[in-house]
C-alpha cells in the first residue's frame, strides 16, 4: 500500500497493511541514540509528582495516550508487548498517511516504564521511537519522547523540512495528550483519546 491515499482507509484495509508489515523486518536495528546521517530528537517535560500520578502515567501508555487526537491507531485496543505491530494513520482533508511500527521493546521497572517503536517499510522514515515514564528520587513524575530517525521514502526525503515541523508538533501534542490522560485519570475515566475503533 502507498504511503499516501486519497481517501479514508477501510478497517480491512489498515488490517492487510498490519497483517503484510508483521512479517517483514525493522527498518532500522541501532539505539536510541546520535547516529551518523540520522536525526536525534528528545523531549521532556514534568507530569507532576507522585506515585499515584506515575501509576496513571504508566496508564496513559499502555493505552497509547502517547498519541494525540490527529493520529489513530489500528487496532486501537492494541497490546504493548513486544512483537505488536500497529498502524499509524493520519488525515488532512482527502488525504491519508499510514505508517506502520513494531514494539521492539517494553521495560518495565518499579519507578519505570518505556516503549519502544521501530519503524516498518510501510513508515516514511526509518528509525526508533522511544516513549518513557519515570518517577525520579524526589517522587516527581516526567515524561520523555527519544527517537532516531531519517527519511526512507522520496516523499519524505523531498518534504523533509515540513516533515521536522510534524516531528516537533507531535512531540507537543504528544506532551499534551498523556497529561490530559493523566487529568481524566483523576476521575477515572482512563480512555486515551484516539482508543475508539478506526471508523469508516
Amino acid at each position: 500500500m502507498p504511503l499516501v491515499t486519497f481517501g479514508k482507509l477501510s478497517s480491512s484495509d489498515l488490517e492487510r497493511v498490519v497483517q503484510a508489515q508483521r512479517v517483514l523486518p525493522v527498518t532500522y536495528s541501532g539505539d536510541v541514540a546520535p547516529a551518523p546521517g540520522f536525526r536525534y530528537t528528545r523531549t521532556v517535560k514534568p507530569l507532576g509528582s507522585g506515585v499515584d500520578l506515575f501509576e496513571k502515567a504508566v496508564a496513559g501508555l499502555g493505552a497509547w495516550a502517547v498519541y494525540p487526537a490527529w493520529i489513530t491507531l489500528y487496532p486501537a485496543s492494541a497490546p504493548l508487548t513486544e512483537g505488536t505491530c500497529v498502524a499509524l494513520v493520519t488525515g488532512l482533508g482527502p488525504v491519508w498517511t499510514v505508517n506502520a511500527v513494531r514494539v521492539v521493546a517494553v521495560l518495565r521497572t518499579p519507578r519505570r516504564l518505556s516503549f519502544t517503536l521501530g519503524t516498518l517499510p510501510q513508515h516514511a522514515l526509518s528509525g526508533l521511537e522511544r516513549f518513557s515514564v519515570w518517577l525520579d528520587a524526589d517522587d516527581r513524575v516526567w515524561y520523555e519522547i527519544a527517537a532516531v530517525s531519517r527519511p526512507q521514502k522520496l516523499l519524505a526525503k523531498v518534504g523533509a523540512p515540513v516533515l521536522r515541523l510534524v516531528q516537533a508538533r507531535f512531540a507537543k501534542d504528544s506532551v499534551a495528550s498523556l497529561r490530559e490522560f493523566v487529568g481524566r485519570a483523576e476521575f477515572g475515566l482512563l480512555a486515551a483519546p484516539n482508543s475508539g475503533d478506526y471508523k469508516l
